[in-house]
């Protein structure tokens, strides 16, 4: 795989139309947020066992008024949309989740740790912030907090950073 120049290393390499449409969906409603599950497949860095992820689609997106609300959705139609990842991307796994609130200055916070541990026990598995016209983040928990770290772009073969809209 070619790519341009990383900062770091990236946690998150999402597919350019997936990420466009999250963004997409993310403006849909600027008192809200857009959320869903994302799948592709989990990667370890064989060099220094790392683990990154390929996010290769979406399931289960919906709008909420807050963060309470989508986990509360989510916890609702999680058969359904894991019954959609397996009819749509049936190679895929699922690797984390998405949120794109409306809000630009949003950050994740507790309620994002919560949404985290409440529904992804896997260690690998992250969360992708996408703010309006800003940066992507990769979110990942660390005990009780969260850190953020770089996402890539996915156009062809190329990656490149994710860069604000």
């Amino acid at each position: 795989m070619a790519s341009e120049t990383l900062e770091a290393p990236p946690k998150i390499y999402v597919r350019a139309d997936v990420l466009d449409e999250i963004r997409f969906n993310g403006r849909w409603r600027r008192d809200g947020l857009a959320g869903g599950l994302l799948v592709g497949h989990h990667y370890k860095d064989p060099t220094d066992a790392s683990t990154y992820l390929v996010v290769d689609g979406f399931v289960g997106g919906s709008h909420a008024d807050s963060m309470t609300s989508f986990i509360r959705e989510l916890r609702e139609r999680w058969k359904d949309a894991v019954a959609a990842r397996a009819s749509h991307l049936p190679d895929s796994e699922i690797v984390g989740w998405y949120v794109a609130p409306g809000d630009a200055e949003a950050e994740p916070d507790a309620e994002a740790l919560l949404l985290h541990n409440s529904f992804f026990n896997h260690p690998w598995q992250a969360g992708l912030w996408v703010r309006p016209d800003a940066e992507p983040v990769a979110v990942d928990p660390e005990g009780d907090r969260l850190q953020t770290g770089a996402v890539a772009v996915l156009d062809g073969d190329r990656a490149r950073p994710a860069k604000p809209r």
